[in-house]
């Protein structure tokens, strides 16, 4: 399903998903559509005045109801867009983060008609201590639009209200900032275009006292029928760093490839059952500059949706002695006998019509 939100600046919610929906048309011609759709997975093309051009992904769950008038439906969506790697330090302003890093998520609500929602922005910053949460937490609503305002436009955080930055050349890089940021968009837009299959692009990230530059091209795609997804954000240390004091390790690595990868595959045709393998980078700073560079895993999970805690629980007694398994093997049992019952019918039935054609030109 394809939801125009702003034709004139490509303001596009493409969803999919699951539904019981009855469509109406009168003898005018008028069309009326009931029912309630459910999100399984999407992408929502958010723009602001051809600024921000950022691609958010539709939160599972989320659910479209109309009630007649096709363009007057309620609407009740999640999203996220995820940006890694953002200084914490334009934050708190606060030498202890001059290094710190973490990954942010900008939460994007939709309620109301489809006509004119009602947007409602959130922050979530994993990796940060309590400080920077509880911080966060207590930002109104001004302060927080203007937080993602410049997470989405600059890629990095304004400092907290009441906070001052002492480094007099903050904002020439936050215009430099801005700049590659822009240009790394509409890269992004330009080599996301060469194929539907692929959402791919580019970014530009500022190396500090530990940390060189890179230069990071983010790749996602589905195979086989969606069995398989794999996404990465693969970066390049261009070996720009020069403090001495920079472990050897991360000198190495400075000009190699490195990154993120995620692989999930579906095990079963529901998606219920999935594995995972993963290499993720690890959070550096000044104190821990000797850490490993990056955290390998792998690992099965099941997921199931369910209403009543005795539904789950009937489910997966089920699940564990095979009674799913067995009461596919009796179905598929039944139906080959019903064919094959089917077969000797129409053999039979047209050996007895042949026998009446052989009779008729005996007799005549």
């Amino acid at each position: 399903m394809q939801i125009i939100m702003d034709e004139t600046v490509g303001d596009v919610i493409k969803v999919r998903g699951m539904g019981d929906l009855d469509l109406k048309v009168s003898k005018e011609g008028d069309i009326f559509l009931y029912g309630t759709y459910m999100v399984t997975k999407g992408d929502y093309l958010f723009t602001l005045k051809n600024l921000v051009n950022k691609k958010f992904l539709v939160q599972r769950g989320s659910t479209i109801r109309w009630f007649g008038d096709p363009y007057e439906a309620a609407m009740n969506m999640s999203a996220v867009y995820k940006i890694r790697k953002v200084p914490l330090y334009d934050l708190m302003k606060d030498v202890s983060y001059k290094e710190k890093k973490a990954n942010v998520e900008c939460e994007l609500g939709m309620k109301g008609y489809l006509t004119s929602p009602q947007v409602d922005f959130g922050l979530k910053v994993s990796d940060a201590d309590e400080t920077v949460t509880s911080n966060i937490k207590r930002l109104d609503k001004n302060d927080l639009n203007q937080q993602i305002l410049s997470l989405l436009l600059l890629g990095q955080f304004q400092p907290l209200p009441g906070l001052r930055s002492d480094d007099a050349s903050s904002g020439s890089n936050a215009i430099s900032n801005n700049a590659i940021e822009m240009l790394s968009n509409q890269l992004s837009n330009w080599l996301s275009k060469i194929s539907d299959d692929f959402d791919i692009g580019i970014n530009y990230k500022e190396g500090g006292e530990v940390s060189s530059d890179e230069v990071e091209l983010a790749l996602s795609t589905q195979l086989f029928n969606d069995r398989v997804s794999i996404n990465t954000n693969v970066g390049v240390g261009t070996g720009s760093n020069t403090n001495e004091e920079v472990s050897q390790t991360e000198q190495k690595s400075a000009n190699k490839i490195v990154g993120d990868v995620e692989i999930e595959v579906k095990l079963n045709k529901s998606g219920t059952l999935r594995a995972k393998a993963f290499n993720r980078t690890n959070q550096r700073n000044a104190e821990s500059s000797d850490k490993d560079l990056y955290t390998q895993g792998v690992g099965v999970f099941y997921r199931k949706e369910f209403r009543t805690v005795g539904e789950l629980a009937t489910d997966f007694w089920k699940m564990i002695t095979f009674q799913n398994v067995k009461k596919k093997k009796k179905l598929k049992k039944k139906k080959l006998s019903e064919r094959r019952k089917n077969r000797k019918k129409r053999r039979q039935q047209n050996k007895a019509a042949s026998n009446k054609d052989l009779e008729r030109k005996e007799d005549s």
